[in-house]
């Protein structure tokens, strides 16, 4: 008699990615280029392509943390039904 063991299934593993709120205005991913609202906006739109979404943490930096900024980060990430978001306290860079 042979018993069969069924492989578990593959889990998706989510992947956290932090997003730099800059003191001009722009956001940073990471290691990459500064982004204005507009390319943010498409860069959302490519991160909704992998499955599954990525979880955002948004950073502001010290000299960033306007409310007004943050809310139109915020806005840009709603207005394209991006939902994974979390904050991390106040970044340094």
């Amino acid at each position: 008699m042979t018993l069969l063991m069924a492989a578990a299934p593959a889990q998706a593993h989510t992947t956290l990615l932090n997003l730099y709120l800059l003191p001009d205005n722009h956001v940073r991913f990471e290691n990459g280029p500064e982004l204005d609202l507009a390319q943010l906006r498409l860069k959302i739109r490519n991160l909704k392509r992998r499955k599954p979404w990525p979880n955002i943490v948004l950073q502001p930096d010290k000299a960033a943390a306007r409310y007004d900024f943050v809310a139109k980060v915020l806005a840009t990430f709603q207005s394209e039904g991006y939902d994974r978001l979390g904050f991390l306290g106040l970044s340094q860079k």
